[in-house]
């Protein structure tokens, strides 16, 4: 039996880094229809990374500063873990 292939060069797996190919039913062929499935969407890390570009935004400390004045809930240690994720997501926004 032979396989059924599909040939993906350096192009197009940089346009497309998430192309999934999976295989139909055969009906009436010794081949397998093979169905090829390409997104452009690039998987989010989920590591913080923070971007010096924020610091140019006009807004960015008041945003911040904004953050921090909230109250959070718990211990000291606990309080400043949810602002620094509270920090985190409105830089991502």
């Amino acid at each position: 039996m032979r396989l059924d292939r599909c040939f993906v060069n350096v192009e197009w797996d940089d346009i497309f880094p998430n192309t999934l190919l999976s295989f139909l039913t055969r009906f009436c062929s010794d081949h397998v229809p093979l169905f090829p499935t390409a997104s452009t969407k690039i998987p989010r890390s989920t590591c913080f990374r923070f971007e010096n570009s924020w610091l140019l935004n006009h807004n960015f400390s008041s945003m911040i500063r904004g953050v921090l004045m909230t109250p959070a809930n718990g211990g000291r240690s606990k309080a400043f873990m949810q602002k620094l994720k509270h920090c985190r997501g409105a830089c991502r926004s």
